[in-house]
């Protein structure tokens, strides 16, 4: 997890090259490593920090933070498996506009739900 840590730095940061995929590798570290509750809180406060000790504060989206962090976690489990064996074998993951089928625009762009946690308006996730 350190390198996924180090890849946050203002040097290495969100506006160098840290895309959907490498926040999708963030989150996946932290909830394998603190599970879902505390990982989801802490990948939270990890890309708040990084986003703003990197000119980014702006960028970041509380509620979308959450929503790919409880996507993931029903689906952790097998300690041996890497992230891109677990990314692989969710493909819907690929397309960061997933977030689309569960949420309207206004919603997901509304000041709420950039600085909170909100629920969808379109269609539950899956357990909520």
């Amino acid at each position: 997890m350190a390198d996924v840590i180090a890849a946050l730095e203002p040097e290495n940061g969100p506006g160098k090259h840290f895309g959907h995929r490498d926040h999708l590798r963030l989150g996946w570290s932290v909830l394998v490593t603190y599970g879902a509750e505390a990982g989801e809180e802490a990948v939270c406060t990890l890309i708040r920090i990084a986003a703003n000790a990197n000119g980014f504060a702006e960028r970041y989206h509380e509620t979308m933070t959450r929503f790919w962090c409880r996507q993931m976690a029903p689906l952790l489990g097998d300690p041996d498996e890497t992230f891109d064996q677990f990314y692989d074998r969710n493909l819907v993951w690929h397309d960061k506009r997933l977030v689309a089928r569960f949420y309207s625009p206004e919603l997901i762009m509304s000041p709420d739900a950039i600085t909170g946690w909100v629920g969808p308006d379109l269609t539950p996730l899956p357990g909520e």
